[in-house]
């Protein structure tokens, strides 16, 4: 039989994968990122399509029901039904699926707006601010609208295809404490003290196999109150006293986010699983705070409190 599925969702939400199965079934593939402009543009196409007797998919976000109301109404004019299939990943699942594209393609990660003046003309490339926008403006879609049926299609995230551990530390309060300074975080080497049982542990799980890795939100640099120099002179000295080599990536950004990367978002531990191969369910993060749980949990890697990693 005859019919248009349009295919909806958040941008990087795997509206594509699932259009391939139609595609592979012959339905012809309507998607802005290969026609460029306004999603409207691809109404013409598909009344062509129709016409000529062929099924189509349709693979855009759909964010409004004005966005889709041309579609449907064109359908139903047509007398060839249309039924939507709603892809229902989270705003997380998202940034991380959009993060881990970005290193598919460019072997790195664009984190913040600012980051993305270089892939300006890759339609799939995107800051978070997309995402938020996407969620801000998104409205259900309802049989009301015209279709004769919506499926909501559940995000199923595949097994890593890396087999790495790594155990990874947020710094300030959780591997080390400042002492002395205006704030809570170290402005210079002189101020950092490490917690107790630190050396011990850390050595044991490099021991065990475990890459050691840290990462850490450090928006004093936006707020003025330290430099990135400072900030990175600090994360030296703490691997100094701590004895051991661990790689650090950091947040330099201040809130409210509009980054990939300030914590509970997804960009450090993008950045160290394709950096380093690593399966996240063989690794541990650890922290102090409930973003440190929550950032820890959407990428699948076990949280584990300062008290459980290192008794106190």
């Amino acid at each position: 039989m005859q019919e248009v599925v349009m295919v909806m969702g958040f941008p990087a939400s795997g509206k594509s994968s699932l259009s391939e199965g139609y595609i592979k079934q012959g339905y012809a593939h309507l998607n802005r990122d290969k026609v460029g402009g306004a999603v409207a543009k691809l109404l013409p196409e598909m009344e062509r399509v129709l016409k000529a007797g062929q099924c189509a998919v349709l693979d855009n976000t759909h964010c409004k029901i004005e966005d889709r109301q041309p579609f449907t109404e064109k359908a139903k004019a047509l007398g060839i039904p249309i039924r939507c299939e709603w892809m229902a990943t989270s705003p997380e699942d998202c940034s991380i699926n959009a993060l881990h594209r970005m290193w598919d393609k460019f072997g790195k990660l664009f984190l913040h707006p600012s980051d993305f003046a270089e892939v300006k003309d890759q339609p799939n490339i995107f800051p978070i601010t997309v995402i938020f926008k996407y969620a801000k403006e998104f409205v259900k879609p309802t049989t009301s609208e015209g279709f004769a049926s919506i499926k909501k299609v559940e995000f199923v995230r595949r097994s890593s295809k890396y087999s790495g551990k790594a155990a990874i530390f947020d710094y300030d309060d959780t591997l080390r404490k400042t002492v002395g300074g205006d704030y809570q975080f170290p402005a210079n080497p002189s101020q950092i003290e490490i917690l107790p049982g630190r050396i011990e542990r850390l050595k044991e799980l490099k021991k065990d196999g475990y890459i050691l890795l840290g990462a850490s939100n450090q928006s004093g640099i936006a707020r003025g109150q330290i430099t990135k120099d400072q900030a990175e002179k600090c994360f030296v000295h703490t691997n100094r006293l701590l004895g051991v080599d661990i790689d650090y990536h950091y947040c330099p950004h201040n809130v409210p986010p509009v980054c990939f990367c300030r914590k509970p978002a997804s960009g450090h531990a993008i950045y160290f699983i394709e950096k380093y191969k690593l399966d996240p369910l063989k690794c541990i993060y650890c922290g102090d705070q409930t973003v440190d749980k929550t950032f820890a949990k959407r990428v699948g890697f076990q949280f584990m409190t300062p008290l459980e990693m290192f008794g106190s």
